[in-house]
Parts: structure tokens; C-alpha cells; sequence
């Protein structure tokens, strides 16, 4: 089964450049510009998908209800989940933090993420 690295940005530049570096790799990738979109990705491609980047703050929800949808999904609670933010790790309660795979504060090394995303898929 191919793996699957979903990408959750409301910004479609910094959303379009990780999805051509990863995939540049020869990682399969889905994006969601927002949370509804991600929720409905997640479902859709539940076995598939190996690692979850998101964004903190998008329009229309945020990172974090993506990460409590999957919290209360036995079949999603699996996958790594990653966020990404501008803002400092202290910025979330530590019960957010404990649920998280790991935090990419932005901006970031496009390489390190990368990485990361190769570790999982």
C-alpha cells in the first residue's frame, strides 16, 4: 500500500513548494487547505496516509480541532500528527503538546521537514 503524506496550509505557496519537495522524493501527497478538507481527506484515505503537517491557525478551523477529530477516531489516532507554527511550542497547553508527534515552527528548513516526513512514509 503506497503511504501518504497529508499537508494542511491555508497558504497555497508554502502548501504547493512541501508538496513538490516531498513528492520530489517520491513521497505520494494530499493537501487541504483548510480543516473541513483535511477531516474529509482523513476519512477517506484513513490506511493510506502515514503523517499529518499542519498548520496552527487557518480559516475555518484550526490544526488543533484537526487533531482532536482524529483523537476521537480510533482509526486515526495512528498517524503522527505534526504542527506547524509561526508561534512558540509554549503557545499550546501541554496536554496539546503530549498528543503531537512533534512541533515545526515556521519558518523552517524545508530539508528537516522533509525528513521528517521520510522517517514515517
Amino acid at each position: 500500500m503506497k503511504k501518504i503524506a497529508l499537508l494542511i496550509d491555508d497558504e497555497p505557496d508554502l502548501l504547493d513548494m512541501l508538496k513538490t519537495e516531498i513528492e520530489d522524493c517520491g513521497i505520494a501527497t494530499l493537501t487541504a487547505g483548510n480543516s473541513e478538507t483535511a477531516q474529509n481527506l482523513l476519512e477517506k484515505h484513513t490506511d493510506s496516509i502515514s503523517v499529518v503537517l499542519s498548520d496552527v491557525y487557518m480559516g475555518g478551523g484550526s490544526g488543533l480541532d484537526i487533531l482532536n477529530h482524529m483523537q476521537n477516531h480510533d482509526s486515526l489516532k495512528r498517524i503522527p500528527f505534526f504542527i506547524m507554527s509561526a508561534g512558540p511550542a509554549s503557545q499550546f497547553e501541554s496536554a496539546q503538546l503530549s498528543q503531537l508527534e512533534g512541533y515545526i515552527e515556521k519558518p523552517f528548513d524545508v530539508e528537516a521537514v522533509v525528513n521528517i516526513v521520510k522517517k514515517f512514509c
